[in-house]
């Protein structure tokens, strides 16, 4: 290929029909042929062009969004133009985006009033869910991190998606809710089971979260419980976390129960899924946890499971307790 050949218009319509990534690889073989030629600035200027103007094609020329549970048909997006292929800035003749990223939701804790945002995005042929802190849409630093759930923001747009995201939030009337970012006691309710408030956790708690819910028959789990309560190991643990949401009511000391063997099959795995069962799914993963995580993550899940949280035996407890066995 000559120099005249490189940069015949044909040249690059055809690179741009190319998928993304054999657009990458077509690219660089174009780059090292300008290269031999002396000519490789002028190509980055001539690729750079026609990016701008297909950019610009594809932005106005494309689908709309798809269709979302969220009002998002009636945003005001001002100088933005999102589509199902991504946003682009009218303002700048830019697109920086190549999906669409869009708030949803703000979400204020009723703990300590700090603000979340929903965001939705397009990828994989649906809408997924995204709730971050406000911050982490508003620093640099923080917005790359988005960058790990699949989301194109790199060192190069991040700042157009910063003021996209401040543009959005402050041109659009916003569902704000209340929300919640733990369990247990909050005043006299006792979450989640007393509470509407939406859950804003992050998402490495929110399978233990959507664990705490009723399924099956009550009826039936209580004749199976019945008879393994004739196990006393059983039955003491039943009660241990029957008693953790009174610890902090009564003012009482937390609490650990530590049943051990050095046997396998002994039947402590099952009876902690016998316990965890009373508040919801006592799978592995879910509300029962095994032992091999770090201290690190013990400590972050207790001060979120603060219904279940448990140290040292003391004798008023050991009587809470006591009742406790004796009434199932």
């Amino acid at each position: 290929m000559n120099e005249q050949e490189l940069f015949k218009k044909e040249t690059f319509l055809e690179l741009f029909k190319l998928s993304e990534v054999d657009r990458i690889a077509r690219e660089d073989e174009l780059y090292l042929i300008a290269k031999g030629l002396g000519c490789e600035k002028r190509f980055k200027d001539s690729l750079k062009k026609y990016k701008e103007l297909f950019d610009t094609k594809i932005s106005l020329e494309t689908e709309n969004l798809p269709k979302s549970k969220y009002d998002i048909d009636n945003y005001d997006f001002k100088q933005y133009i999102v589509t199902k292929n991504g946003i682009y800035n009218s303002l700048k003749k830019c697109k920086f985006s190549t999906m669409p990223i869009i708030p949803v939701e703000r979400y204020i804790n009723q703990e300590t009033n700090k603000e979340k945002i929903k965001i939705i995005y397009f990828q994989e042929n649906k809408w997924k869910e995204l709730i971050v802190d406000r911050s982490q849409i508003c620093i640099n630093n923080k917005l790359l991190l988005l960058s790990d759930y699949g989301l194109d923001i790199n060192s190069e747009n991040v700042r157009d998606y910063i003021n996209y995201f401040n543009e959005i939030l402050s041109s659009n009337n916003i569902n704000k809710l209340s929300s919640i970012s733990h369990i247990g006691w909050q005043g006299n309710l006792f979450i989640p089971y007393d509470s509407q408030g939406i859950f804003d956790g992050v998402d490495s708690f929110r399978s233990i979260y959507e664990s705490l819910s009723s399924k099956g028959s009550y009826d039936k789990w209580r004749t199976i419980v019945k008879e393994l309560r004739k196990n006393k190991y059983i039955r003491i643990i039943m009660a241990t976390t029957l008693a953790s949401p009174l610890i902090e009511k009564l003012n009482i000391p937390t609490f650990i129960v530590n049943v051990w063997s050095s046997m396998s099959g002994s039947g402590k795995t099952l009876a902690c899924m016998v316990a965890m069962s009373i508040w919801g799914n006592p799978k592995i993963g879910c509300l029962t946890l095994s032992s091999n995580n770090t201290q690190n993550y013990y400590t972050t899940v207790a001060s979120f499971i603060i219904i279940l949280r448990v140290s040292l035996m003391n004798y008023k407890l050991l009587k809470i307790i006591k009742i406790l066995i004796l009434t199932l």
